[in-house]
């Protein structure tokens, strides 16, 4: 009996390691994260009291539309850059880690041109296309022009990883973060609405600037001088092929639902600017915005902890245990997130935005509510690359996307601008819900009972929460308390005794 309790408390005490190790993880990447965010912020409020919500969502769809020609210039080899740059590193061979750098600056650059002639011809169509007016024909070719600078910084950022660079690389991404906000303030005071196009110029200069700067100073004098080599771009084509072929099958599947997922989110907010205008998309923006900033405190911890974790077993039991500890971290992580957020609704919108953006208000629920459901599929995506499972993972990329669009186009001519968070909601428990099916039938990993029973009881909560009563301050009260109750009730002793230690040594060493 002693033993079998023994073997019990060694499994808890494994659990808790492993939750301390994903915590941990998600800390050490927390300065670009929070850098983002603060920064995000201050861009929020900036663009709602002098823009107000027709031009925030302007300047969304700018920003995505000019997002998803980055996936397709860079091709999907940052992984491989990545990958490739630190083998080579590790093996002191620098011939082949400027050959790799040098062989993809020259295929993105060749697609950049391409690019850039696209832009310029179809300028006007895009123009009407994705913001519903013509006259936005020369501030999108204006903008197209930042695509070669941000693409060749993303590569240098690349590099610097694989170099083992990630002080740099950390210092880099947080000074462009900060030192891009400077060009928002001048641009929009002076230029209002069109200054946001050229806001993203400016901002794809300044990364340039200082990535390449960070390439001269930390990269070995021998590579550097050999990554724009203009034979070694475009000369060899045996070798320019061999290399294309590393880097493009090992960032194939980024590539393809990275430009998937973003010709989705394109596509809608088109199709959202279309049915209800441009002052609905800045609407949506908002929520869209806070979803983005929050949810990136778990998904960079996955990828910095749980990613290289599973890659690494091959042990089936091992398997299932190492996803049952990261489902319920992340449920555990969320739900006091999203439920804050939502509670605090109208506080973080005047903060955030302004008064103008309050109607926004009403699409949180659903919003919040998808974001749990988000992470869930986020999580067994990752554990399906980590198993190279790129096929499957397309699939469900695909029809993620697919019922995502559908659901909204369905939904729109009955509950408006409500469509598109109920859309991402339904689209994500259908995802998160097929991905966790396949893995317990056709990978094996079974998700344990108590972490079933913890998914069905934070539901329960979350729907109270979400979808019951109103919003005054009795409400409020009411939820806050049943919210901190419930959680606490779901939490076991040893995981509340190990967050507590966490916060606390955490707060000592800051």
């Amino acid at each position: 009996m002693r033993f079998l309790c023994s073997i019990g408390s060694w499994a808890r005490l494994e659990r808790g390691i492993s939750q301390m190790k994903i915590a941990k993880a998600t800390i050490a990447v927390s300065p670009i994260t929070i850098s983002n965010m603060i920064a995000g912020f201050i861009r929020a409020k900036f663009t709602a009291v002098f823009l107000g919500t027709g031009g925030v969502g302007l300047f969304s769809q700018a920003y995505n539309f000019f997002n998803f020609f980055i996936v397709l210039a860079s091709l999907g080899m940052r992984l491989g850059i990545t990958k490739y740059v630190a083998k080579y590193n590790s093996e002191k061979d620098e011939e082949r880690v400027a050959e790799t750098i040098s062989h993809a600056v020259g295929m993105q650059l060749a697609v950049c041109l391409l690019a850039l002639v696209a832009i310029a011809a179809f300028s006007s169509y895009f123009s009407r296309y994705i913001f519903a007016s013509g006259s936005y024909a020369i501030p999108v070719l204006i903008m197209s022009l930042g695509l070669p600078f941000v693409v060749l910084a993303g590569t240098f950022e690349s590099a610097l990883i694989g170099l083992g660079n990630y002080k740099g690389f950390a210092r880099g991404r947080v000074f462009v973060t900060a030192l891009s906000l400077i060009p928002l303030f001048i641009f929009i005071l002076v230029m209002k609405v069109k200054g946001t196009f050229w806001y993203i110029v400016a901002a794809a200069l300044i990364n340039f600037s200082v990535f390449y700067y960070l390439m001269f100073r930390y990269a070995p004098r021998t590579v550097f001088s050999r990554i724009f080599a203009f034979k070694r771009m475009f000369g060899g084509n045996g070798e320019r092929k061999r290399v294309a072929g590393m880097l493009l099958t090992y960032g194939g599947a980024s590539f393809i639902t990275g430009g998937l997922g973003l010709f989705c989110v394109v596509f809608m907010r088109t199709l959202l600017i279309k049915y209800f205008g441009l002052e609905a998309n800045g609407l949506y923006q908002v929520v869209f915005a806070v979803s983005s900033y929050y949810l990136a405190l778990f998904t960079n911890g996955l990828w910095s902890y749980y990613y290289p974790r599973a890659s690494a077993i091959s042990d089936e039991k091992e398997s299932a245990r190492e996803m049952n500890t990261t489902i319920r971290f992340c449920i555990l992580g969320v739900v006091p997130f999203a439920a804050g957020i939502y509670l605090l609704r109208y506080a973080v919108i005047r903060i955030l935005f302004s008064s103008k953006f309050l109607p926004s208000a009403e699409l949180f629920s659903a919003q919040l509510f998808g974001d749990y459901f988000l992470l869930l599929f986020y999580l067994f995506g990752i554990s399906l690359l980590a198993r190279e499972k790129i096929k499957v993972y397309i699939v469900f990329a695909l029809l993620y996307s697919i019922s995502f669009v559908g659901l909204f186009m369905l939904l729109a001519p009955h509950a408006g601008l409500k469509a598109m968070p109920l859309a991402y909601l339904m689209s994500n428990v259908l995802g998160s819900v097929a991905m966790g099916i396949y893995h317990t039938r056709c990978m094996r990993i079974k998700i344990s009972r108590r972490n079933i029973m913890l998914f069905f009881a934070t539901v329960f909560m979350l729907s109270i929460i979400f979808f019951i009563g109103g919003s005054g301050p009795l409400m409020f009260l009411s939820k806050s308390v049943f919210l901190i109750s419930c959680f606490i009730f779901l939490m076991t002793k040893e995981e509340k005794d190990k967050a507590l230690r966490f916060i606390s040594t955490t707060l000592s060493r800051g």
